[in-house]
């Protein structure tokens, strides 16, 4: 799906955020592609690939729980990070 906002978003040089519009654009796939560049960056933003309320809407998705668990970092099945001790957290 192309957006109008497509060119803006190359322009942007931090990957989280990018993957923050298309996740309000509803382009999931492209979302999880940037979270990954993301992780590579080393970005600080990674920490809160957990508890971000807005990648919730991700966190069932199985793209998503396949990178996770790439970065051996799974999904809780309750995906509320408030209900797990810290150490069941990946930081």
């Amino acid at each position: 799906m192309n957006s109008p906002f497509a060119g803006e978003l190359e322009k942007c040089r931090e990957p989280h955020t990018v993957a923050l519009v298309q996740i309000g654009l509803k382009q999931m796939q492209e979302a999880v592609k940037q979270l990954e560049q993301s992780y590579r960056n080393g970005s600080l933003w990674n920490l809160g690939f957990l508890s971000d309320p807005i990648l919730a809407s991700l966190r069932k998705k199985p793209l998503f729980q396949q990178f996770m668990s790439k970065i051996s970092c799974p999904v809780p099945d309750n995906s509320d990070p408030l209900s797990h001790e810290p150490s069941e957290l990946c930081l």
